[in-house]
């Protein structure tokens, strides 16, 4: 049958046999990859009322960006089991996928810069995508989208396009192509670091409010606390400031003292799209709150380690970071 995401390919069905009661289609689509459909969901995809809906195309473009990113074998469901005897192995349902399809057309750009750089990850790489079989790879509905968003890239100056009829399109991604690429993975690299950068003004009185207060918080709140003060190197410590803040999931800057460095490394830390949990001891916030750029973020406000360490670990986990 051909296969229910793209229907590009003639697919051979298997089924899986590690539960015999729950037996799921298996389809190995060489271009969605290898994946799992529960009857229901398959049901759905193939159901009318959903190629109606002109959905479909956003199923395949999530499977094949999940093969050029080594993910897989991956799991279909119409909807999530509540039964806990139902033995659902782990997976992901169609409104989720259709949920994760971008949705603005910055991300849409960004993900088909992803998608390529995996598909050959060395610089001069050249693609050659045939509309018919490869325009998940751009995430697009029609031939037509799939053409259009190679010029884009074009305009863009992120690859170079030729088009060599019947559909088939050249791509070679620019020096700007790959830059972008670099900082599209040094932003996926930040958001599963587990690693936090405190900022802040490295005076004894406040030794006790970092050792007990904010590493404890940070902590507590399943992170790793970084203080450049506490790393052993060798080389300039701006440059070492700046690389801890890149790898950093988010930081967290003690106002306490109004210490230039730490205005400096939050700006850059914003700068770079990395959240920023503010803090200050209660006996300097009169000053600090006059602080033009600062004074319209929430602050914690604290007056002990106790009270701090609690406090960081609350806001540090409300804000989901």
């Amino acid at each position: 049958m051909s296969c229910p995401a793209c229907e590009k390919s003639n697919v051979p069905v298997a089924y899986d046999q590690d539960d015999p009661l729950q037996q799921r289609p298996r389809f190995q689509c060489p271009n969605c990859g290898l994946f799992y459909v529960s009857d229901v969901a398959l049901r759905v995809l193939m159901g009318g009322q959903f190629a109606e809906s002109n959905q479909r195309y956003k199923i395949a473009a999530f499977l094949r960006e999940q093969k050029l990113a080594g993910v897989g074998p991956i799991r279909l469901y119409h909807e999530r089991s509540t039964d806990p005897a139902a033995n659902q192995p782990p997976g992901i349902t169609i409104d989720e996928v259709l949920e994760r399809f971008p949705k603005t057309f910055a991300d849409l750009i960004d993900r088909i810069l992803l998608n390529l750089s995996r598909w050959g990850d060395f610089y001069g790489a050249t693609f050659k995508l045939l509309a018919n079989l490869d325009q998940s790879v751009l995430f697009a509905k029609h031939k037509d989208e799939f053409e259009g968003l190679a010029r884009y890239l074009y305009n863009l100056g992120y690859a170079g396009v030729k088009f060599l009829g019947d559909g088939m399109i050249e791509l070679t991604l620019t020096e700007k192509g790959w830059a972008r690429v670099e900082e599209l993975q040094a932003t996926r690299l930040a958001s599963e670091s587990k690693q936090a950068f405190v900022a802040m003004w490295f005076d004894s009185q406040l030794e006790a409010a970092y050792q007990d207060g904010i590493a404890m918080g940070i902590s507590d709140a399943g992170y790793t606390p970084v203080r450049v003060d506490y790393i052993e190197h060798s080389g300039k410590i701006c440059d070492r400031i700046i690389g801890e803040i890149r790898k950093s999931r988010f930081l967290v800057a003690d106002l306490t003292g109004r210490r230039t460095g730490v205005f400096f490394e939050a700006g850059f830390a914003m700068g770079l799209g990395r959240p920023v949990v503010w803090l200050c001891r209660d006996t300097d916030f009169d000053q600090v709150k006059e602080d033009f750029d600062t004074r319209q973020y929430n602050y914690i406000v604290w007056s002990s380690s106790d009270d701090l360490r609690k406090r960081l670990r609350q806001r540090i986990e409300a804000e989901n970071l």
